[in-house]
């Protein structure tokens, strides 16, 4: 991501996704991490914007997560 605002919505994106409970929208993640991350309005908001504004190509995020896990779980009989 070009700018330090759009990266870290990626992660609160990503830590929202991983978070169990709830609907996995902007509104939904939003609410669940809204305690770390600050105002539940102001990040439901920020998180939209991030959705429908920011540049981003899925298939480059999902080859950099399979990258980086392929080191991790190396040697073991494990699924991702």
């Amino acid at each position: 991501f070009p700018r330090a605002d759009q990266h870290q919505h990626f992660a609160t994106y990503l830590t929202g996704l991983m978070t169990p409970g709830g609907r996995n929208n902007a509104e939904g993640i939003a609410d669940r991490v809204a305690g770390v991350s600050g105002n539940g309005a102001d990040l439901r908001q920020a998180l939209q914007h991030f959705l429908t504004r920011s540049p981003w190509d899925a298939g480059k995020v999902m080859a950099e997560c399979r990258r980086l896990l392929a080191g991790y779980h190396a040697g073991s009989p494990s699924l991702w």
